[in-house]
């Protein structure tokens, strides 16, 4: 599992820096729901594998003033 779980984030941060919708933090899938599960993903799969770049990077965006106009 540890193999595959880099190219998930890989993929999910390419997907939620996506500027799709007008969303401020929560955008780049399927819909709004999508992206909060997939912050939440990327949160978690890099805390698993100790990916310091980009759980900083989730968190910094989860903790940004942004966050209160989601």
């Amino acid at each position: 599992m540890k193999d595959i779980i880099p190219e998930f984030i890989k993929t999910f941060r390419s997907e939620v820096s996506q500027k799709d919708t007008e969303h401020v933090i929560f955008h780049g899938c399927w819909d709004w729901h999508s992206s909060v599960h997939g912050h939440w993903a990327l949160l978690e799969s890099s805390h698993r594998v100790g990916d310091k770049e980009n759980l900083e990077w989730v968190t910094e965006r989860l903790q940004s003033k942004d966050m209160e106009e989601e």
